[in-house]
């Protein structure tokens, strides 16, 4: 324990220098693809309650406390890589920043004028992965409604690299007098199709998750629902940075993706989406393949969720911001590895479990579960690997069809670590 003190603590430890192997890594895994989605979302980590770490900034209400000066914490903008078939392949960048109170002066600013400019983090990750991929990689930038202002599309274009953003604003077309989501609503349906989706207290009674739609499971927490498409291109006004004048227009296609269904009360809880890409849509399979991209989105999510309600690194006890985020870069390496893991479990669990652990992982692994020496022939398959992997970590129980926890993947994997090291060390001597 100390010395994981001592080296969080080291001046010559940074996020940046704990993450750049693993960015590396997940560009080699990039580089096999036609292509990778890079997910981009934002989240915090409040530690308000721990009022003898020093360092922090205000990350907004805790608790829903009416007085978000005193929330304290930080921010976290990492972005995922992630296969065209929903696999997540690792971190491409991450960015820890802190945000603190505004003094009076400052308050009085108009937003406009200000010079700090948060959402510089999503155009500055742009450019840091693209100086580290060299352009190397064909990247299909995904991120939500936040991510819906000139700024970002206009890096990435810069870039020669592609962006699909859920809109936000209702924009002007250029050279018209209508705005995008009254126009995209008055074009014909040009097809539809199922999708599975999130279900999780029930159609009739529960607000889906918007982004939750999930490929090839049928299990009793999703169900099938019937999904229309629209789609069109235009040019779109652009206005350059923060009360700009018009200087452009940016050709996109624009798909919009929604359920015309009488299930619920209120039309916010129905899908509907309109997406804005650069790829060029010509048809109603490409929209679909655009409506899937996006779906990928949630990903991050998940990934969050591994993070802090898996992971528990709210609950971290290190007494400084700079110890604090070098604990978590360490972490988010380790909780995209989970996340692989579980990923493939529920998606692929016929497959080899040498996808997801070395030789000697799995032969150490199946020797600790059934107490004995003897090594199968046969390679066994990812959902029995993770399913042993669960019960190393203290789940006695895994019911049929259904995915282990991630703290007892995560409790297994780590005691897997000792196991493989012994393990080896006997065998080669």
């Amino acid at each position: 324990m100390k010395a994981a003190y001592r080296f969080f603590d080291n001046d010559k430890v940074t996020t940046q220098k704990i993450l750049e192997p693993h960015y590396l890594a997940t560009m080699n895994r990039c580089e096999k693809l036609a292509f990778t989605l890079a997910l981009h979302d934002s989240s915090t980590f409040n530690f308000t309650t721990h009022r003898a770490k020093k360092g922090l900034g205000t990350v907004g209400k805790y608790n829903n406390a009416i007085d978000t000066e005193n929330s304290k914490g930080f921010y976290t903008h990492p972005t995922l890589a992630v296969a065209p078939n929903g696999t997540p392949l690792g971190l491409l960048n991450n960015y820890f920043w802190n945000r603190h109170p505004k003094t009076e002066e400052e308050k009085k600013i108009p937003h406009r004028k200000r010079t700090v400019n948060y959402n510089d983090r999503w155009t500055n990750a742009i450019e840091d992965i693209e100086d580290r991929t060299d352009g190397k990689l064909n990247i299909l930038h995904v991120a939500d409604r936040e991510a819906d202002f000139n700024d970002f599309f206009i890096a990435i274009r810069e870039k020669s690299q592609h962006f699909l953003v859920r809109s936000r604003n209702n924009r002007n077309i250029y050279n018209s007098t209508l705005h995008l989501h009254d126009y995209i609503k008055t074009l014909p349906v040009s097809g539809s199709f199922k999708q599975i989706i999130r279900n999780k207290l029930g159609r009739n009674n529960e607000k889906i998750d918007l982004h939750s739609l999930i490929d090839n499971q049928t299990t009793k927490s999703r169900i099938e629902a019937e999904l229309n498409i629209q789609f069109c291109h235009v040019d779109l006004v652009l206005e350059k940075g923060y009360g700009g004048t018009i200087n452009a227009s940016m050709p996109v296609s624009v798909v919009r993706v929604f359920e015309e269904t009488k299930e619920f009360k209120n039309d916010s809880d129905k899908i509907d989406w309109i997406l804005i890409t650069s790829i060029v849509v010509d048809s109603a399979e490409e929209a679909k393949y655009i409506s899937q991209f996006y779906s990928y989105r949630w990903r991050i999510e998940e990934y969050f969720k591994i993070l802090k309600s898996g992971f528990l690194l709210e609950s971290s006890r290190y007494e400084t911001y700079e110890r604090t985020t070098n604990f978590i870069a360490l972490m988010m390496i380790i909780a995209w590895r989970i996340f692989y893991i579980t990923h493939m479990k529920r998606t692929n669990p016929e497959a080899p479990c040498t996808l997801i652990l070395s030789d000697i992982e799995w032969k150490a692994l199946h020797c600790k579960v059934y107490k004995t020496k003897a090594i199968p022939e046969e390679i066994p398959n990812i959902e029995k690997v993770v399913t042993w992997l669960a019960k190393l970590g203290g789940c006695h129980s895994v019911k049929k069809n259904a995915d282990p926890g991630v703290i007892s993947v995560w409790r297994g994997y780590r005691r897997l670590f000792d196991l493989a090291s012994m393990f080896d060390l006997f065998n080669t001597s």
